[in-house]
């Protein structure tokens, strides 16, 4: 197929044969295409791939390092927001989030949702501090 002027249909079959071609490259050096963006013109194209090792930690790794990090007692914990709702339950932390910091999933559906983190400590029932007497 000969490409006079790009098109969205046109630069969409382009990308999805360029993936096709690129997959044998990623099984052979062992390597993931994650994402691939296209931004064009009627004479241009240009194209960002993700390409990272087959080992990379993905962005739920990383959260769940942080939640590990900075909040080991929440590694874990379950919560319900009142006594008839879903499941959640606590996997990850991400501190760059200002208001709502805490990755939590629905047990039953593996639905995410980001949670505020006084939400979660007040749901769940464990304190946040151990406040010590000092006599």
């Amino acid at each position: 197929m000969k490409i006079d002027q790009f098109d969205k249909t046109n630069v969409q079959a382009f990308q999805k044969d360029l993936s096709d071609c690129l997959a044998s490259l990623c099984l052979k050096y062992n390597i993931t295409l994650t994402k691939h963006h296209a931004r064009f013109d009627k004479n241009t194209v240009k194209l960002t791939l993700v390409v990272e090792t087959a080992n990379a930690p993905t962005e739920l790794d990383k959260f769940a390092a942080n939640l590990s990090k900075y909040h080991p007692k929440l590694v874990g914990a379950t919560f319900k927001l009142s006594p008839t709702s879903n499941t959640y339950k606590v996997i990850g932390y991400n501190p760059r989030k200002k208001y709502t910091p805490i990755l939590t999933v629905i047990v039953e559906n593996n639905k995410k949702y980001w949670t505020a983190e006084g939400l979660v400590y007040s749901k769940t029932g464990i304190k946040r501090w151990d406040i010590k007497k000092v006599s």
